[in-house]
């Protein structure tokens, strides 16, 4: 039986949400998780920073930020990545915080999961790692591939 690269960097990437999440209480970056072709793994966060024009919206952000990753991703040689950030899922009884957890390839395998963001005596945790369909996805296309 073999595994699947993409789901388990998936996995990687939610459990990694899971430390941070647990340190500070909350995820308020993007956590990014990079593989290379000779299997070097690189770990960063991102977040909004003021370099960012106030007048800027998300959509515009998130119009620019593909091809400025995919550009870097090339550079570095980036064959599989996956990244985990703040979200909010839209359930049959209402919109509820969660944390979306996102896996691609360089050859178009994808996978996408949500982890709800609950309270327990007061205290926030998240549920467990659900997979959702990979069309959700906002970074599918980080690698040039066509998005599932």
């Amino acid at each position: 039986m073999t595994s699947d690269p993409t789901l388990d960097l998936l996995k990687r990437a939610s459990w990694r949400c899971e430390v941070l999440f647990k340190q500070r209480g909350s995820l308020r970056t993007v956590v990014w998780l990079t593989e290379r072709l000779d299997g070097h793994r690189e770990q960063i966060e991102t977040g909004c920073t003021s370099a960012t024009p106030a007048e800027a919206s998300k959509d515009e952000v998130l119009a620019v930020l593909p091809a400025e990753m995919r550009a870097d991703y090339a550079h570095a040689g980036v064959v599989r990545f996956g990244c985990a950030y703040p979200a909010t899922e839209h359930t049959a009884n209402g919109r509820c915080s969660c944390v979306a957890v996102e896996a691609h390839d360089d050859r178009g395998h994808h996978a996408v999961g949500l982890r709800e963001v609950f309270r327990r005596n007061g205290r926030p945790m998240l549920g467990a790692l659900e997979l959702a369909s990979a069309s959700i996805g906002r970074y599918a296309n980080l690698l040039g591939c066509v998005t599932a």
